[in-house]
């Protein structure tokens, strides 16, 4: 299952345990957003952290670079990371 936010996948935690759906035996959980509590979970939970940092300063960099006449593409990167459940 997808979340589209750390707070849908607390949802969709909290309703796979009152439905008695083994996470991740039965059904595994893929969410994007705001991860910090998923170190707190006890069953394991892939995670799309947005680096907003990153995000903040090519969204600054790209237009100044293109106002000074760089016209080059901005590369595109992408990081992973991986984060364990605690035991």
């Amino acid at each position: 299952m997808f979340a589209s936010s750390g707070d849908l996948a607390l949802g969709a935690l909290r309703e796979a345990d009152r439905l008695g759906l083994d996470i991740p035996g039965r059904l595994s959980l893929a969410a994007f957003g705001n991860t910090d509590w998923f170190e707190t979970c006890r069953r394991p939970v892939t995670a799309f952290a947005h680096p907003l940092h990153e995000i903040g300063v090519i969204t600054a960099h790209v237009p100044l670079s293109r106002l000074n006449g760089d016209s080059r593409p901005e590369p595109s990167r992408i990081r992973r990371a991986h984060a364990r459940a605690p035991a």
